[in-house]
């Protein structure tokens, strides 16, 4: 089955710039409501403090997939297909992302390979 119009957010390779956050959050179009959103849920997973100037190429590989997640989960787009999200991530914050994205109100597929 295609599924079409998804963005599509892989575990495996989960942010496209090696720079600045602020160069993610223009690719996923977070305004600047979303990006307090995700800056503060970010911190709660993490334990982390980020803001738009951090660099992401400090963050661990699974501080990536947690970012990549959030961004698409507090992007614009309606329908989110997440590729090996939950492989990912650990029990604790496998769970929490699950509750993100139940509440999210979009139409989100989970592809786990």
């Amino acid at each position: 089955m295609i599924h079409k119009d998804y963005l599509l957010a892989d575990a495996n390779i989960p942010l496209i710039s090696c720079d600045r956050l602020r160069d993610e959050l223009l690719i996923y179009n977070l305004d600047e409501s979303a990006t307090a959103k995700l800056i503060d849920q970010f911190e709660k997973l993490t334990g982390k403090t980020i803001d738009k100037f951090y660099k992401i190429e400090e963050l661990s590989g699974g501080q990536k997939v947690i970012l990549m997640a959030l961004l698409a989960i507090y992007s614009p787009a309606p329908k989110i297909r997440f590729v090996n999200l939950l492989n990912a991530l650990d029990p604790k914050r496998r769970d929490a992302i699950q509750s993100l994205i139940r509440n999210s109100g979009k139409d989100i597929i989970l592809d786990e390979s």
